[in-house]
């Protein structure tokens, strides 16, 4: 009897102290699990940051065409990240096709601009859509959506990001029109 009782004894020690071992293992998995995710998902918006910048300072300094381009990227680049939240991506089309339509109204595309124009009007809505805001609220932010205001944001913009000369393509339509 004793030894049966030592033998079950041993067996619930053996099961315990396997279990002492594993439970920390398990634990370390999971937590680092998590990290690897949560570190994935903060390379994956570093990256996409990182390239929307090079997008962005291309387009500053670009002639009419490789402009255009470097905005349709900057559109497209926003359309097809995953990593993005939806309201960071709501967030991005917005200012990218604000970008576009200040772009082909100056360079003389009115019928594209107001494209351009409606979409980034669509993006802020949907964008006010996903931070919560109600009906009333989103209406009152699209009376103050105009495209002048969103002219003088893209310039504000482009006029910090380089040094008050704003962007290269301006210069160029400046110096055809002389």
């Amino acid at each position: 009897m004793q030894k049966c009782f030592n033998t079950r004894n041993r067996l619930c020690k053996f099961k315990l102290n396997h279990a002492l071992y594993i439970l920390p293992l398990v634990i370390a998995l999971t937590v680092t699990g998590c990290k690897t995710a949560y570190e994935e998902q903060n390379n994956a918006a570093l990256e996409f940051n990182q390239r929307r910048n090079a997008i962005y300072n291309a387009y500053l300094v670009a002639d009419i065409d490789h402009a255009r381009q470097d905005l349709l990227d900057l559109a497209e680049l926003g359309e097809t990240e995953q990593y993005l939240s939806p309201e960071a991506q709501a967030s991005h089309l917005s200012q990218a096709y604000g970008w576009l339509f200040v772009f082909e109204e100056r360079t003389g595309n009115k019928q594209l601009a107001d494209v351009y124009f409606e979409k980034a009007k669509y993006w802020r809505i949907r964008e006010a859509e996903l931070s919560g805001e109600t009906d009333s609220k989103i209406r009152a932010h699209l009376g103050t959506l105009t495209k002048e205001n969103v002219i003088a944001d893209v310039d504000k913009w482009d006029k910090g990001a380089s040094g008050g000369k704003g962007p290269h393509y301006l210069r160029q339509l400046d110096s055809k029109e002389k």
